[in-house]
C-alpha cells in the first residue's frame, strides 16, 4: 500500500511538471508572437493557456495587454484593475497592472483616474521610473490646464469689468 501511494505521488508529480512546462511553453510562444506584433495569434495561444491555467495572473495580464494593444481600453482596464486588486498578486505584477491601467485611463482621456493609477503603481513599486515620469507629466499637464482655466476666468472678469465701466459712462 505504501509503495502504491509513493508510485501514485511520483506519477502526479511527473504529470504536474509536464503540465506546467506545457503551459509555460505555450505562454512563452504567445509572448514571442505578441512581441513580433502577431497579436491575434498570441491571443489564441493566451486563450489556450487560460483554459489550462484559468487562475494564472500572468495569462490574465497578457490578455489584458492584447486588449490594450487592440485599443479595447475598457476591456483592458477592467482586467488590469481586477488583477491589481487581487490580494495574492506579487507587488511587481500589481505595479505593472496599475501602470497599464493608468495608460488605459490616459488613452480614454480620464486624466484624474490615470494619475491615481500611476500613484498606486508607485506605491507598489517606488522605483518604477516610467510610472513616476507619467505621473509627473500628467500632474504638470493638469496644473497647466488649471492655470489656463484660472487665467480665462480672470480675463473674463476683467472684460466684464471693462464692459460695466463703459456702460456707466
Amino acid at each position: 500500500m505504501k509503495t502504491a501511494r509513493l508510485l501514485l505521488l511520483a506519477v502526479l508529480v511527473i504529470l504536474t511538471c509536464g503540465y506546467d512546462r506545457d503551459v509555460a511553453n505555450i505562454n512563452d510562444e504567445a509572448n514571442r508572437l505578441f512581441d513580433q506584433g502577431k497579436i491575434d495569434e498570441a491571443k489564441a495561444l493566451y486563450e489556450e493557456v487560460k483554459t489550462l491555467a484559468p487562475e494564472s495572473a500572468e495569462v490574465r495580464y497578457n490578455l489584458a495587454n492584447v486588449a490594450y494593444n487592440k485599443e479595447a481600453y475598457e476591456d483592458a482596464l477592467k482586467e488590469y484593475l481586477a488583477l491589481a486588486k487581487a490580494k495574492s498578486l506579487e507587488a511587481k505584477l500589481k505595479s505593472h497592472a496599475y501602470y497599464n491601467a493608468g495608460d488605459a485611463y490616459y488613452r480614454m482621456q480620464k486624466t484624474d483616474e490615470a494619475i491615481e493609477a500611476y500613484k498606486k503603481a508607485l506605491w507598489e513599486d517606488p522605483k518604477d521610473e516610467d510610472a513616476k515620469f507619467n505621473l509627473e507629466l500628467l500632474l504638470k499637464k493638469k496644473n497647466e490646464q488649471n492655470q489656463e482655466k484660472q487665467d480665462q476666468k480672470d480675463q473674463d472678469k476683467q472684460d466684464q469689468n471693462k464692459s460695466t465701466k463703459q456702460s456707466i459712462m
